[in-house]
Parts: structure tokens; C-alpha cells; sequence
């Protein structure tokens, strides 16, 4: 098998995500940064028409799985986490009930220049700054 064949492989595998592992200081686990960036990318890419005017999205724990390979437990721990450092939002809605996700901007925000600063004061300390 040459290099061509595996990247044909692993295209076959179905959808990639992007993974920040920098983000587990701020959630405290792999699953849960794993989580948040597709969840950002998701809130991000979701049409304004499918989000209400509060910015409620609907979230689909399948597809969720399909998605991440995370499994609705893990999914379910990874979510309590991050509402738990309250960057997400959730609320049930409806007969038979489906659960709406929202990301606080503001926290968000937040989060980005804690990284971003302790990533400068890192570099700072190595000489590189």
C-alpha cells in the first residue's frame, strides 16, 4: 500500500474534525475540546434560518456521534461540562422533546484571550517573543 492508497483510506472514512488540544486547559478533557470546536464550527456554519432570533440551534446528538465519534455519553459528559464553564447554552423544546444548543459569545471571548494571552506569556518566557 503506497501513500496515495492511505490518504484515499482515510478520506473514505468519512468527515474529519478540527481539534484544538490547547482547549483541554479550558474544559479539562480531549472529549470535551473535542466538543466545543465542533460545536463552534457548527454554530459558525448554521444558516441564520435554522437558528431562531435568539440564536438557538437545534442539536442532533446522531448526527452529533457521526460527526465526532463521540457517543451520546460521551457527549452527554463532554456537555455538562462545557455548560458547566458555561460556554454552552441548552434547552428542551417540544413533544417528543429535541434539545436546542446556543454558544455564549461572551465567554467564548474570554476563553480566546486567556489562551491567547497565556500562549504569549509562554512564548515570552521561551525567549521566542
Amino acid at each position: 500500500m503506497n501513500l496515495m492508497d492511505i490518504f484515499t483510506g482515510i478520506r473514505d472514512l468519512g468527515p474529519r474534525i478540527v481539534f484544538y488540544p490547547k482547549l483541554k486547559r479550558l474544559t479539562g478533557s480531549n472529549k470535551s475540546a473535542i466538543l466545543l470546536c465542533y460545536l463552534v464550527g457548527l454554530y459558525d456554519d448554521t444558516a441564520d434560518r435554522q437558528k431562531d432570533a435568539d440564536g438557538w440551534a437545534r442539536l442532533d446528538v446522531k448526527a452529533l456521534e457521526g460527526q465526532t465519534g463521540l457517543t451520546r455519553t460521551e457527549q452527554e459528559a463532554a456537555r455538562k461540562t462545557l455548560r458547566g464553564i458555561e460556554v454552552l447554552e441548552e434547552k428542551r423544546i417540544g413533544l417528543p422533546a429535541s434539545t436546542y444548543f446556543r454558544m455564549n459569545d461572551e465567554v467564548l471571548d474570554r476563553m480566546w484571550d486567556f489562551l491567547e494571552s497565556s500562549e504569549h506569556e509562554a512564548r515570552e518566557k521561551e525567549g521566542d517573543i
